[in-house]
């Protein structure tokens, strides 16, 4: 890592502490070191470029890619995206309508218990009050898909910023005083079909629910999240627009790379991470109007032609 780099006023986790600050982080911290792991590992192809990676702590960014003095970029992952998307994802299985063929359904949740969405209402102030609250337990097949689709969440996460780095969105960015919304909004959608080949094209792991419906779900839950973090940014698309345009980009240009069937199942677990935030009562979400479609395929345009040099 560049030693005069700005990206060391970045707070950096301490994942050893982490573990002893509070109940909820063993879990979190756990969580933390297997994707530190999968994160070094999926960026090793790009070490020319990337010279570092790393979880943050306590910013309004949830990640994001910096470049240091070196020329290269540094690529970051805050720990409150890992505890928000993991409060999230426990939250929606909580609900007896959500997965239903995960286990015994269930405990009705009490009125009491805190929706999760709270801590991105006060970034960064109360993430740490988030992580004294230990995510409601399922037991069995529950928690182990918690785990899972809190993994899969993140290294999409991890992989989209990757996919700002390999296809030059961050020189591109270096090299203009200001951006269009619309470029920028293009260059999401970019980042997310990058992150969509390597992660679905990579999966060997094994689980009890069909591998790639736990991709969608995770996908779309990642996608509503950021939907709430970014929800006043023109920057960036909604999370019905992006998730739209995931299930294409999987239906039609990963058709020869994966089976039909696993395409049925990303598309399938998509719509169930949107009636699963329905069914919790958070902010609702559904399918893009047309014209938000047309939009979107526009600004991808705009997009491609910027960084071809407008030719």
């Amino acid at each position: 890592m560049c030693k005069n780099s700005p990206l060391n006023t970045l707070s950096t986790i301490d994942v050893e502490k982490l573990e002893k600050s509070a109940p909820a982080s063993k879990l979190l911290a756990r969580l933390c070191r297997v994707l530190e792991k999968k994160m070094k590992d999926a960026a090793a192809p790009w070490s020319t470029v990337v010279c570092d990676i790393a979880f943050t702590g306590y910013r309004d960014l949830l990640a994001g890619v910096q470049k240091g003095t070196c020329g290269r970029y540094r690529v970051f992952v805050d720990a409150t995206a890992v505890l928000q998307i993991l409060l999230v994802v426990s939250r929606l299985l909580a609900h007896h309508k959500v997965l239903t063929d995960i286990g015994p359904l269930p405990p009705p949740l009490s009125a009491s218990e805190r929706p999760a969405l709270w801590i991105l209402q006060d970034l960064p102030r109360v993430a740490k009050e988030g992580m004294r609250e230990v995510p409601r337990q399922h037991g069995g097949l529950r928690d182990s898909a918690v785990t899972s689709l809190v993994e899969r969440a993140m290294y999409f996460l991890f992989m989209h910023e990757i996919g700002h780095v390999h296809e030059r969105h961050g020189d591109y960015l270096d090299s203009v005083l200001l951006a269009s919304p619309s470029t920028r909004r293009g260059l999401e959608h970019r980042a997310d079909w990058f992150a969509l080949r390597k992660s679905l094209c990579r999966e060997e792991d094994q689980h009890t629910l069909p591998i790639f419906r736990l991709w969608g779900f995770a996908v779309g839950t990642l996608f509503a999240v950021l939907g709430v973090v970014n929800r006043n940014d023109p920057n960036y698309p909604s999370a019905s627009c992006r998730a739209h345009l995931c299930e294409g980009f999987v239906s039609t240009q990963m058709s020869g790379l994966v089976d039909e069937a696993d395409i049925k199942g990303f598309v399938y677990g998509t719509e169930e991470a949107r009636n699963a935030w329905n069914c919790v009562g958070w902010p609702a979400t559904g399918p893009p109007a047309i014209e938000e479609v047309k939009q979107a395929v526009s600004d991808i345009e705009q997009a491609d032609l910027e960084l071809n040099g407008g030719t």
